[in-house]
């Protein structure tokens, strides 16, 4: 079996969790930033946020990032169709995140294999999030 390398010196299957192989916290915080970069400025999904406190927006998904990738046993934040119950949200808009993921992984230098991991993870809670389709 071919050894996929994180870095120079980190095989991909030496680090059990997505959490450890995305960097651990900073590294998920990263992604997060990033994302939420690209979403405040992007005029398909920026209105969605135009109410929200920036800083603890991305403060709440960085968390929710840790969770959802293993980094955190428990969530003690609102279930996903809560927090996005009544928002609108179809699945342009989700589609819309999920390259903003990508392209934001891609910058950072992620593999391949990771991005689609989280994307993957993501995915599972898409029927949470979407108002329509």
């Amino acid at each position: 079996m071919q050894k996929i390398y994180l870095d120079k010196k980190t095989s991909l299957h030496e680090v059990s969790s997505l959490f450890e192989r995305l960097g651990g916290q900073e590294g998920v915080t990263n992604i997060v930033e990033g994302m939420y970069a690209k979403i405040f400025n992007d005029p398909d999904v920026a209105d969605f946020f135009r109410k929200s406190d920036k800083g603890h927006q991305v403060k709440k998904m960085a968390a929710f990032f840790i969770y959802t990738t293993g980094g955190q046993e428990d969530w003690d934040g609102k279930s996903m169709k809560e927090t996005h119950q009544g928002r609108g949200i179809g699945s342009r808009q989700f589609e819309r995140v999920i390259d903003h993921i990508r392209s934001t992984m891609h910058e950072l230098g992620h593999l391949d294999e990771l991005i689609d991991e989280l994307v993957n993870r993501l995915d599972l809670l898409k029927p949470a999030y979407l108002e329509e389709d």
